[in-house]
């Protein structure tokens, strides 16, 4: 909770340094204040949730238990959006946590707790996606980041009082970068979004898993294991024929609308 405060109190700034800067306070106005804070309160919590997790796993591993955010939306689309689940999608969702299972049944020295925070996390996020697609065009980027930061900090700074520690000097430089970093990876994945398909940009942004495993091994001198890779690979291919499933039918619904 500590550093998910420090993380949104110093993107937090920022932003609104940048907004203020270039004269675009505007966007501090929502149409939507209840929409955007029950986002803001499922994207804190799965972010609480990340953050427990990557101290409990080693990061690919977690990164790895993330993956399944795709897979949980694809099985709240129905009850909460409404959406058809096809037979195809929903095989590829069950072949996604058989990768789960490769990742906790092979590498038996697997946190049990860090697999239940590691699957919360994944459902958090995509509750995430859910409130985004709920949100969908109303909704101007920097503003949903505007009250994610906002709601979130007011979150978890009702916390801070009986359980913040002192920050150790070494750690202010740590925490500033998790700041910036995150606010940075924060807007330029909205704007990867703005100009280009969703079937190009989620392709790459799995290449985070090789990311992970390289700090592994030069940070924490830890290699990948052949489970967690294993898994891995499970929950992308999943991940991406449901992806492809879903361009396909959005070409399929656009084609059949008249012109």
């Amino acid at each position: 909770v500590e550093i998910t405060f420090y993380r949104n109190l110093i993107a937090f700034v920022i932003l609104v340094a940048i907004l203020w800067a270039g004269r675009h306070m505007a966007l501090m106005k929502t149409k939507r204040p209840g929409a955007q804070f029950i986002r803001a309160l499922v994207g804190t919590i799965g972010m609480v949730l990340s953050v427990k997790a990557y101290a409990l796993l080693p990061l690919a591993t977690a990164t790895v238990l993330l993956f399944t955010a795709p897979l949980f939306v694809v099985l709240l689309s129905f009850p909460l959006l409404k959406e058809k689940v096809g037979f195809r999608r929903g095989f590829a969702v069950l072949i996604g946590f058989t990768g789960v299972a490769i990742v906790n049944g092979v590498q038996q020295d697997i946190s049990t707790l860090g697999l239940v925070v590691g699957l919360a996390a994944g459902f958090a996020n995509a509750m995430v996606h859910i409130c985004l697609r709920w949100l969908g065009s109303s909704e101007h980027a920097s503003t949903t980041t505007f009250y994610f930061l906002f709601f979130g900090l007011l979150g978890t700074g009702a916390f801070m009082p009986f359980i913040a520690h002192p920050i150790p000097g070494k750690d202010v430089p740590l925490l500033a970068a998790l700041g910036i970093i995150g606010l940075t990876s924060l807007l330029l994945k909205t704007q990867s979004f703005r100009l280009a398909p969703a079937s190009l940009i989620s392709p790459v942004s799995y290449t985070i898993l090789i990311w992970a495993a390289l700090y592994d091994y030069f940070i924490w001198d830890e290699l990948i294991d052949i489970a967690t890779l294993i898994g891995g690979l499970v929950i992308i291919t999943s991940n991406s024929f449901i992806l492809y499933r879903e361009h396909q039918l959005s070409k399929q619904k656009a084609a059949e609308q008249p012109d």
